[in-house]
């Protein structure tokens, strides 16, 4: 496994030599799959937060112990990729950290003018530029990588974006004979030099610039150590110089451009706007054909509504008969039952008198049955008398 780190002040222009290095066959950055995925930019700019707004970029940054394990476990995620790489201008702190991390992580230094970091940041949205600021800015990042590189010569190199752009495919063939890594052709870029829409803004650039005396020595500094990929030895750092007539030119050609595309939008605006309204009609007639069914299916809904009241009406009134009827029968069986109860008391009374006359007429039955046999014993006797008294 090797890595390459892309530093520089620009973070487009590394990424534009980030690109030909992929388009070479690096391997995309893999982040760390944890609770929060972790990549390379999220990396950076956890160290840079923790790092006082104060720091020397000639010192050596650490990013302490923790922010290094972070950094193992996105290296170990990267682990199976023969080559990979990212593309940070934060990693230009962190040059020294990188070197002594690990003896297979690899430097491409991109360099730019300090003209044209100063005309993008004129041509960027911001509304006040600070060409102060950002001529400290270049002269911080451009000290860093010079002195990096020259103290790891083997490790780095030092190329200007631009160069690596016209020369894409010397680019590549020069990192993989210095460092051994395998590498494929990659596509042609074009170049950004000589961007026509940006001229006027260098020619300015190069005016705020002349007096920079400290900025044109350390410009001329890295002209002298950086590499040129196509063997030559410029006097000057990737600067187009303009005249007064070009740059008015390029301007005009560029009022041109701006005009044809207003003229252009305000064509499409028009198409938009009649296409507009025809979506408006045809939506409108839509409109209209769904209100008209709604009203059709209100109707309808209504009708059927009032139907189910009447029903449901009807069912309520013979549901009041079925309950009175249910009353009515529900008193006669009350009735009823109290009249059985009555006859019950009644019959109860009958069976309980007659159980006592029964028991008496018993009583004299028996004791008549006594009377008799006392009358036949006599009778008896009187007959046993007579007959005596006959003989």
């Amino acid at each position: 496994m090797k890595c390459i780190c892309v530093a520089g002040v620009s973070q487009p222009d590394i990424e534009h030599v980030l690109d030909i290095l992929k388009q070479s066959g690096m391997a995309s950055e893999l982040s760390v799959e944890k609770q929060q995925a972790m990549d390379m930019d999220s990396w950076h700019q956890h160290v840079v937060d923790m790092i006082d707004d104060e720091v020397d970029l000639q010192g050596v940054v650490n990013p302490g112990r923790f922010m290094e394990q972070m950094a193992s476990d996105i290296f170990l995620a990267n682990i199976n990729a023969p080559l990979w790489g990212f593309a940070d201008t934060r990693s230009t702190l962190l040059l020294d950290f990188w070197q002594h991390y690990d003896p297979r992580v690899y430097f491409v230094l991109v360099c730019v003018s300090p003209e044209q970091l100063l005309a993008n940041a004129m041509c960027s949205q911001d509304e006040k530029v600070s060409v102060e600021s950002v001529m400290v800015q270049w002269q911080q990042y451009h000290q860093q990588l010079l002195r990096f590189h020259l103290r790891n010569p083997q490790r780095s190199v030092l190329v200007s974006a631009s160069d690596c752009i016209e020369h894409p495919a010397l680019f590549i063939s020069h990192l993989a004979k210095q460092w051994k890594i395998k590498t494929k052709s990659p596509r042609v870029f074009a170049s950004q030099t000589s961007s026509p829409k940006k001229s006027y803004l260098l020619f300015l650039a190069q005016q705020l610039c002349a007096d920079e005396v400290q900025i044109q020595s350390l410009q001329n500094e890295l002209s002298a150590t950086r590499l040129y990929l196509d063997g030559s030895l410029k006097s000057q750092q990737d600067l187009c110089v303009y005249s007064p007539e070009e740059v008015l030119a390029s301007y005009v050609l560029e009022q041109k451009r701006i005009s044809v595309a207003i003229d252009d939008a305000k064509y499409e605006l028009d198409k938009l706007s009649v296409e507009k309204e025809s979506v408006i009609a045809d939506q409108q007639t839509q409109i209209n054909h769904l209100i008209e069914t709604n009203a059709k299916n209100s109707e309808l809904l209504l009708l059927e509504l009032h139907q189910a009241h009447q029903e449901s009406e009807l069912l309520l009134l013979q549901l009041h008969q079925v309950q009175e009827e249910l009353e009515h029968y529900f008193l006669e069986n009350q009735n009823k039952e109290q009249e059985c109860q009555s006859q019950q008391v009644q019959i109860n009374s009958l069976i309980e008198t007659n159980t006592q006359n029964s028991n008496s007429l018993l009583r004299e039955l028996e004791q008549v049955k006594q009377e008799s046999e006392l009358y036949f014993n006599l009778c008896q006797d009187k007959e046993n008398e007579s007959q005596a008294q006959q003989a």
